[in-house]
């Protein structure tokens, strides 16, 4: 008789010991599915950042859609690589004339519009802008002339989607608008700020690197990334394809931007 009992303590205590395993396993599983929950939603959170980055010169100049650098604006284009510069805080290392100006050459125009939209991309070099932003070009000394003034208020981006097919990125960008930022009640609450629009930007993989090739409206955009209605995925790229990354951005960090820029030099 009491051998078994024995017998039966024995089975008891090995299935409370299974149970126990499968419990801590179950635990031990769950832990890991929320920290890598947790790392995928912080990891997609920096490609959002990172491309918000990347595209700000463009967003600020609210172009009008192009399906290639080459159908957009030379003004578009010259504004665009002009602020590449200017948000990364690199008008300081340049010289200022005596009317307060700040000194640009054009090859660093050039480079930032290659970072931007890729080595075939072509400039004309010229004046540009109106009123208190007009930036002049001196043909013969090569370089652009840009004035210094208070605050500017120009649209910021907010990466909401990012798809991939093939060689491209899909981004579904909203336009906050000046002054739209962080709002607050009463109570102390705050309020992410709404985009006004929303736009599609194509970049296009060309050696390792993205750049941009297309803006287009949402409306009118196909389903798939790369023109042809396939629908992309919603994976992102790997370090290595990414524009910071591989050093298509304009600046290796990645930061949240404000939704009115303010600054010193503006084009």
């Amino acid at each position: 008789m009491s051998t078994e009992k024995s017998k039966s303590r024995v089975k008891t205590a090995i299935l409370g010991a299974v149970v126990l395993v499968f419990a801590v396993v179950g635990i031990i599983t769950t832990v890991i599915l929320t920290v890598n929950g947790a790392k995928s939603l912080l990891s997609n959170e920096k490609k959002k950042a990172e491309y918000e980055r990347f595209i700000l010169p463009l967003v600020m100049m609210d172009p009008a859609p192009f399906e290639s650098a080459d159908k957009t604006t030379n003004s578009v284009l010259l504004s665009a690589s002009l602020w590449a510069i200017i948000v990364d805080n690199n008008l300081e290392k340049y010289e200022a004339d005596e009317m307060g100006r700040t000194i640009v050459p054009d090859t660093d125009i050039e480079a930032q519009a290659v970072r931007l939209f890729g080595k075939d991309v072509k400039l004309t070099h010229e004046s540009f802008g109106e009123g208190d932003m007009n930036i002049t070009y001196d043909a013969e000394g090569k370089t652009y002339f840009v004035p210094a003034v208070g605050n500017v208020s120009l649209y910021t981006p907010k990466v909401e989607k990012i798809e991939k097919s093939k060689d491209t990125i899909t981004l579904k960008v909203g336009y906050v608008a000046p002054g739209n930022s962080w709002m607050g009640d009463t109570d102390g609450k705050k309020y992410e700020p709404k985009p006004e629009k929303y736009m599609s930007y194509v970049l296009k993989r060309v050696d390792k690197k993205y750049y941009i090739y297309a803006v287009r409206d949402i409306d009118a955009a196909t389903s798939g990334t790369d023109g042809t209605g396939h629908g992309g995925d919603t994976s992102q790229p790997s370090d290595s394809q990414d524009p910071q990354a591989s050093g298509a951005a304009g600046g290796s960090e990645a930061s949240s931007q404000t939704s009115e820029s303010s600054t010193s030099q503006a084009a």
